[in-house]
């Protein structure tokens, strides 16, 4: 019995509802944890940042309490301190009003540093004068009238916390004989505002101490809300996070209040709109995923299956021509039309293959028509420099110049005759520099012929092999280059020759290149630059262009032979 098949379509809806509804069961779920969890983690956020702050504070005032050290030294060995009737000299006055100069400057935390001599009342004192005229007033007066009650001894590096012109301020005094060095710095001074600054919301912090509680900072001053008086300890409030923790260089604890009920109350009425929203979405996004559906996979597959038919038909020029609807489903239709081109042009994509085989074999040849004379330039150079021959070293590095330029920056398999005859030209003059009086050349090219592109090097090739097979250095080098309109095999076109006046060429070779050119099989290396130039010619111009060698009267002669566009037509 065949099995009944149902359209993915109710499939697709099911589990579409499915998933939406498990969206706002987790929708909800997260709300409802959200707010179990935000007061817990905004209570340990806090009291992490205050606990930093804290740590941060009694570092920087241990640095203060390290000064007061030094100053207390400096008192010492410049004072009597022990003699109760000694009065401090003009120089160890200045010598210790020096001292708290140079502490302050070093410290950004204190807000004033003092020597007091407790028997004259006489006061050295030092302050910022960016506190202002009446702050440094206050800070001068409770240095020398209230801070005695505030003194620790020597090794002990506790702290006071009490008000001084109004603000919590944090003070330090120890005494030495008669004398009583110092500091006072406001809680301000230790960037509690910039930590405050963070919080959108109202907040405030107390330092709270045996002695009692002091507002140290904040955007509000909730010393009575924060510290419950009757119970002694920490009050509570719904729309607020309230934190402690201990604060040992004051043998205290430090309390910060943040509000928090408008952050709630925001995220209360929020809530229910953004389920609402959310449910809302989440249906339209489910019609239009059912309509992007159709659209995108439906009718697309529909069109794939009428062109399966078609083809099986034996339609097989039948192409997909309807829009695709998405990228996937494009890569689809492109598949199918390529399979049918491919079995349409079976024979077409053969002959391409046989194509690109040729032009992979033709760059092959071409990378072998690079020269190997490089070493020996840079050896002619050396060479020339123990002779002193600067002017030769400089025309010579020159010309070097302009042949790696050329060599390296082509931009085409096919260069104009008159660059190829510039490049040459170049060579020759690089040649000259290198063996004085042995090497001569003319070049005779109709105008005509100046404009023909050939390929990239095959003429100055035959040049190059020139001089490495007829080069003798007992007598000079004569070379002849030529370039003129021809006719071969009743075909127009153009005859490239390059003549020397060596030995000639050896029989073997000229029965080797005047021949047909053999399929799959190299010459010996030492022919390489020849053979690279029929194998070039011919991937370029498909037999239609030839490479010749012969031996003259004087010496041994190439000609390449090369069809016009005319003779290239009628060849084909």
């Amino acid at each position: 019995m065949k099995k009944v098949l149902r359209s993915w379509r109710r499939s697709v809806v099911a589990l579409l509802a499915s998933v939406l509804l498990t969206v706002l069961l987790f929708l909800v779920w997260t709300n409802a944890f959200y707010f179990s969890q935000s007061n817990r983690q905004l209570q340990e956020l806090h009291e992490n940042a205050l606990t930093l702050w804290v740590r941060t504070t009694e570092s920087r005032l241990d640095t203060i309490h390290e000064h007061i050290r030094e100053l207390l030294l400096t008192v010492y060995t410049n004072v009597v301190v022990t003699n109760e009737n000694a009065v401090l000299s003009f120089q160890a006055e200045r010598t210790c009003q020096s001292a708290l100069e140079d502490k302050l400057q070093v410290s950004r935390d204190a807000d004033c540093f003092y020597i007091l001599d407790t028997k004259t009342e006489k006061l050295l004192f030092t302050a910022p004068t960016s506190l202002g005229a009446k702050r440094v007033l206050h800070l001068k007066r409770y240095a020398q009238e209230e801070a005695g009650g505030y003194v620790t001894s020597l090794n002990d590096a506790a702290w006071y916390v009490t008000e001084v012109a109004g603000e919590a301020c944090f003070i330090k005094s120890i005494s030495v004989g008669k004398y009583r060095v110092g500091s006072i710095s406001r809680v301000s001074n230790f960037d509690f505002q910039k930590l405050a600054s963070a919080m959108e919301a109202d907040n405030s912090l107390l330092i709270a101490t045996q002695s009692g509680r002091l507002f140290a900072g904040g955007s509000v001053d909730w010393s009575d809300e924060l510290w419950d008086a009757g119970g002694g300890g920490l009050g509570s409030r719904r729309d607020r996070i309230t934190v402690s923790v201990p604060f040992p260089a004051i043998d205290g604890e430090l309390v910060w209040g943040v509000q928090s009920a408008s952050f709630f109350d925001k995220g209360t009425r929020l809530v229910g709109s953004a389920l609402l929203v959310s449910s809302m979405v989440c249906i339209l996004l489910i019609v239009t995923l059912i309509t992007v559906l159709r659209e995108k996979v439906d009718n697309p597959v529909k069109h794939l299956l009428h062109a399966h038919k078609e083809i099986g038909g034996g339609n097989i020029q039948y192409r997909i021509s309807q829009e695709p609807g998405s990228t996937e489903f494009e890569i689809l239709f492109e598949s199918f039309n390529s399979m049918a081109d491919q079995i349409q042009n079976l024979r077409i994509e053969s002959y391409d293959k046989t194509i690109r085989e040729q032009e992979y074999q033709l760059q092959i040849v071409r990378a072998q028509l690079k020269p190997h004379f490089y070493l020996n330039a840079i050896t002619t150079v050396s060479n020339m420099t123990y002779q002193n021959r600067v002017e030769d070293i400089r025309a010579f590095v020159q010309a070097l110049g302009r042949y790696m330029r050329y060599m390296m920056n082509i931009q085409s398999d096919m260069v104009p005759v008159a660059e190829e005859l510039s490049h040459i030209v170049n060579y020759m003059e690089m040649q000259q520099t290198r063996f004085p009086g042995s090497v001569d050349y003319t070049i005779a090219c109709m105008e005509e012929v100046r404009g023909l592109r050939i390929p990239f090097l095959v003429l100055f090739t035959l040049v190059e092999n020139a001089f490495k097979h007829a080069l003798d250095l007992y007598k000079p080098l004569l070379l002849r280059i030529d370039c003129r309109p021809a006719r071969q095999n009743g075909l127009s076109g153009y005859a490239l020759s390059v003549e020397d006046n060596g030995g000639g060429f050896p029989q073997e070779v000229l029965d080797n290149f005047n021949g047909e050119l053999p399929e799959g099989e190299l010459p010996p290396k030492e022919h390489l630059g020849l053979t690279n130039i029929r194998y070039t010619l011919r991937y370029s111009y498909h037999r239609q262009a030839s490479l010749r060698l012969l031996n003259t009267e004087t010496g041994a002669k190439a000609v390449i032979w090369i069809p016009s566009g005319e003779g290239a037509k009628e060849e084909k």
